[in-house]
């Protein structure tokens, strides 16, 4: 059975599910909540709205292995949910688990967060739900993010007709970003910078609390820049239009600086930050020329690692 899992700094996504990369854990079962609970090893788990803070290796410790196991049950149960998966008793099943690693990381730690699922490749027994689950995680490969969003959408968007698009990712922590030349990763031209939307929410508190001592939360900033409706005053909005706007301008910057230009190439932009601030991307976007497109759906990643694992499979 195949299942992807998209590790981000903000949420985690599968092919159908997303939620933060928070965690609580307790060591007696909760109350009664609504909240799904995973018991795994004798602790119990819940989703958190407060996010696990920014880590590059996320092996360090086992708290993106237990998100990771939340976005598999949630797969499982949907699935059997659905009628195409029966548990049977006492028997693992088996599992190929993908994964992702941003572009600058993904050759240096790609073998290590493969290794950090596998484990000694013995069952793997949690609760979710109520009910039990036995897996075994045959096989787990990673794949490299905003590369996997692309080709999942490759097709409908014709990258391999086109000399040169550039895939942005902006994602929780960073901002990813890596040229394609005719559908296939160009080698020397891809990197990760500290520039997703964490930093952005991180300064929009920071200025907000220097300038008019309140105190956001992310949720509060979510609903300003998706124009919903808030109970924060037009001053606050206001100002967090601005720094909104500013990181936009200043982030596509960035890429004129590194010699990328955006009026000679086509620009697709992925992941859950680019859809956030779409309607700012399309505003800053009239001082240049190229076209540029936004990909709106925030599994993109999950999907495009399936997508490539089973053409792998079949060539």
């Amino acid at each position: 059975m195949v299942i992807s899992v998209d590790t981000g700094n903000k949420q985690i996504k599968t092919e159908h599910f997303a939620f933060q990369s928070g965690l609580n854990e307790m060591e007696i079962m909760p109350p009664k909540m609504d909240t799904k609970v995973l018991e795994y090893k004798g602790k119990f788990y819940t989703p958190s709205n407060r996010r696990i803070a920014y880590m590059k290796d996320k092996t360090f410790d086992e708290r993106y292995y237990i998100l990771t196991l939340m976005g598999v049950a949630r797969e499982l149960e949907d699935r059997l949910n659905r009628g195409i998966y029966r548990p049977v008793p006492n028997r693992p099943v088996g599992v190929e688990l993908l994964v992702g690693l941003p572009p600058a990381d993904f050759s240096g730690l790609y073998e290590k967060f493969e290794n950090y699922f596998r484990r000694d490749e013995e069952p793997v027994s949690f609760r979710y739900g109520g009910r039990e689950y036995l897996i075994c995680y045959r096989d787990v490969v990673s794949y490299i993010q905003a590369y996997a969003a692309a080709v999942m959408y490759s097709k409908d968007m014709k990258l391999r007709q086109l000399a040169k698009v550039l895939i942005v990712d902006i994602g929780g922590f960073t901002l990813d970003y890596l040229l394609l030349r005719y559908g296939e990763p160009d080698t020397e031209i891809f990197d990760s910078l500290e520039k997703g939307v964490i930093p952005l929410y991180n300064e929009i508190r920071n200025r907000v609390r220097k300038q008019l001592d309140i105190l956001l939360e992310d949720s509060d900033i979510d609903l300003v820049i998706g124009e919903k409706n808030s109970l924060l005053s037009a001053e606050i909005k206001d100002l967090i239009r601005s720094v909104v706007y500013e990181y936009v301008v200043n982030t596509l910057g960035i890429f004129r600086e590194i010699g990328i230009d955006f009026n000679s190439i086509t620009t697709i932009f992925v992941g859950g930050g680019s859809m956030l601030l779409a309607e700012v991307i399309k505003e800053v976007w009239i001082r240049y020329r190229g076209e540029y497109h936004i990909i709106y759906d925030s599994l993109a990643n999950a999907k495009g690692y399936k997508k490539l694992y089973l053409a792998d499979r079949a060539s």
